[in-house]
């Protein structure tokens, strides 16, 4: 047996490594948060609002101090961003006239993907889908990827 094989200090050590190891924390998680549509525009963005929540998207609206609306939208579909996507595009694209028109006026709308970062796994593949990337283009939108990072005292 090896010097530090025996080691008690050394938490890979064959004789204590289980037990010490077991206790360290586990390694932050790269994971998947949501996916978040967020629009900007001159006009109340709070008839869009409701009429998307029709559609069971959730939103909230905020009118800023020089009168610009913002809202945040997400869709409860699925566990991976094409799935809330295709969620929130399916309630853009089936606006009634006036709530197209609000749309319309909006000059931003960002699909912004959000991650938690971390050490495990590897990697972290999600694909968007090409008919989602056709649907989001054709409604004006624009993705986004946020990356956030390892924060501690945050719970999944």
């Amino acid at each position: 047996m090896h010097q530090e094989d025996s080691d008690p200090s050394n938490p890979y050590s064959s004789v204590t490594g289980d037990a010490r190891l077991s206790q360290l924390p586990e390694p932050p998680r790269i994971r998947y948060r949501c996916t978040d549509l967020f629009v900007m525009s001159p006009v109340s963005l709070e008839p869009l609002r409701i009429e998307l929540e029709h559609f069971g998207l959730w939103g909230v609206t905020h009118v800023n101090d020089d009168g610009v609306w913002d809202a945040m939208f997400q869709a409860h579909a699925g566990a991976e961003p094409d799935a809330h996507i295709a969620g929130l595009l399916d309630g853009i694209e089936e606006l009634s006239a006036s709530g197209r028109a609000i749309w319309n006026t909006c000059f931003r709308r960002d699909f912004d993907v959000a991650y938690d970062c971390g050490e495990q796994p590897r990697s972290v593949t999600h694909e968007v889908s090409i008919n989602s990337l056709r649907r989001m283009a054709e409604a004006g939108g624009v993705l986004k990827i946020t990356i956030y990072p390892h924060d501690p005292d945050d719970v999944p």
